[in-house]
């Protein structure tokens, strides 16, 4: 019995990391770790990103965050914003604790960065069937969110999308 509640509790872990990459064509890789409750979103732009432009997204991301948490009256614990090279490629990377995340918050995170890196953006293209598909995904990552409170998943989990393909690993 408690191994069928625990492979319950993984499978919607997978599925949360799945229904943020299927949304967000832009986010290469969402990571989930249970320990500290948070999730970790990157997303790549094509060239370096010098350090006075980190700096600058850096703080727009934190006092729009912060300013989101204000008007929903639910303050976050963890926002944390890095930044990694690879040659002509930087990642940038969002931890949130996943208690307070919300899709909409996802979605303000993501536009942020849509505005601030256009045409530079890393993305793939995904047909969505339309906006009710979307909903869908906004609805499932929500519902997955909400349950993640109540769980202890002992599972770091990470998935990638890579050439079209997205793939969740256990760590």
């Amino acid at each position: 019995m408690g191994h069928r509640k625990r492979d319950e509790r993984m499978s919607r872990s997978v599925s949360l990391l799945i229904s943020m990459l299927v949304r967000y064509p832009e986010v290469g890789t969402v990571k989930y770790e249970p320990r500290q409750q948070t999730i970790r979103m990157s997303l790549l732009i094509h060239g370096e990103l010098p350090a006075e432009d980190f700096a600058r997204l850096e703080q727009a991301l934190t006092d729009t965050l912060e300013v989101y948490h204000l008007l929903e009256q639910r303050p976050a614990a963890t926002v944390e914003v890095a930044q990694e090279s690879y040659g002509g490629l930087t990642s940038i990377a969002i931890t949130r604790d996943a208690r307070t995340l919300s899709p909409e918050e996802v979605y303000v995170i993501i536009e942020l960065i849509r505005e601030r890196f256009a045409g530079r953006l890393v993305s793939e293209a995904i047909d969505f069937s339309g906006e009710d598909e979307m909903i869908a995904q906004d609805e499932m990552i929500e519902e997955i969110l909400a349950d993640l409170e109540d769980s202890r998943n002992p599972k770091n989990l990470i998935a990638i999308r890579e050439d079209g393909r997205l793939m969740v690993f256990q760590k």
